[in-house]
């Protein structure tokens, strides 16, 4: 069936690559450099349908969120490529393009399987995994056995000797947690109260520097 006469949806990934219900984490979790869309056909196989159009060239910050990535970029980019498709197909002059599917990936939706923290990794594997799931599923330490979702994060220069998981400072500017030898600010968190900043959840719980938050 020709583009002009079925759907078109937009997939925010550059197919074949990062097919599946969780493109924008996946691509920030696997460290990509850039992002893009893809408006396509759908045929009976899981976004996997031919190409009408597709823009690249968005560039994935090195504090870039799925959030940000989504609704700051690909977003807008998704609407402009969609208007450009429909006026392609409503002037006869759209084209569709099989997907290249010796490239294809296929990944899973993010859920907390990914979202767990493993304070083993190095402190730029922990951050993307943060960025990866903010602000859903909300990547994940323990604290007295239950999930403390992080967001809000930044990757600070200063070094520290710190096991992985120690809380090293708690102020209005967040919570400062040591990983792989590195700091990473902690801005929000999500726990037992729905998210809130850190700085107000360590004073509700009586959390302090020198306590730690654990991996499953």
């Amino acid at each position: 069936e020709a583009p002009e006469h079925g759907s078109i949806c937009f997939h925010p990934s550059l197919l074949a690559k990062f097919r599946g219900g969780s493109p924008v984490n996946w691509q920030i979790l696997f460290g990509e450099a850039e992002a893009g869309g893809s408006v396509f056909a759908p045929d009976q196989g899981g976004d996997t349908g031919p190409i009408v159009g597709q823009k690249g060239g968005v560039e994935i910050a090195a504090d870039e969120t799925t959030g940000s990535l989504f609704f700051e970029k690909l977003l807008p980019l998704g609407v402009t490529a969609i208007e450009e498709a429909v006026t392609a197909i409503a002037s006869g002059t759209a084209t569709r393009t099989e997907q290249d599917h010796s490239e294809a990936s296929f990944q899973g939706l993010v859920d907390d399987d990914v979202a767990r923290i493993d304070l083993k990794d190095s402190a730029e594997e922990v951050y993307r995994v943060i960025r990866g799931c903010d602000p859903q599923p909300g990547a994940f330490l323990l604290y007295r056995g239950e999930k403390v979702r992080l967001f809000d994060a930044s990757l600070e220069s200063q070094r520290t000797i710190s096991a992985p998981g120690t809380i090293l400072s708690i102020d209005e500017q967040g919570l400062c947690l040591a990983a792989g030898g590195r700091v990473i600010r902690i801005r929000r968190v999500r726990a037992d109260a729905g998210k809130e900043t850190a700085f107000a959840f360590a004073e509700r719980i009586a959390l302090a520097a020198g306590d730690r938050l654990e991996e499953l």
